[in-house]
């Protein structure tokens, strides 16, 4: 399992939670009730954390990788709310 290397540079295991509710949290600030696109782009994020087979990652590269799936999604408002 994957390490993150937060900001303050503390490390915790990596948790695709904390992009749900990071995403829950934006898409509730613009009016989006429901969290099904929350849950599939921590999906696929996890995915991709999984595929780099790192023991670590800093936060700002999961970060990146939340918002290129953002917006490859094409939810540009949730992305100018989550960044």
């Amino acid at each position: 399992m994957t390490d993150v290397i937060k900001r303050d540079g503390t490390i915790e295991r990596f948790d695709p939670e904390k992009i749900v509710s990071a995403l829950t949290r934006a898409l509730t600030k613009i009016g989006v009730e429901e969290n099904d696109i929350a849950i599939d782009v921590a999906e696929k994020a996890a995915v991709i954390v999984k595929d780099m087979d790192l023991e670590t990652i800093g936060v700002d590269k999961i970060h990146k990788i939340v918002e290129d799936l953002i917006m490859d999604g094409g939810y540009h408002d949730l992305a100018r709310e989550y960044i």
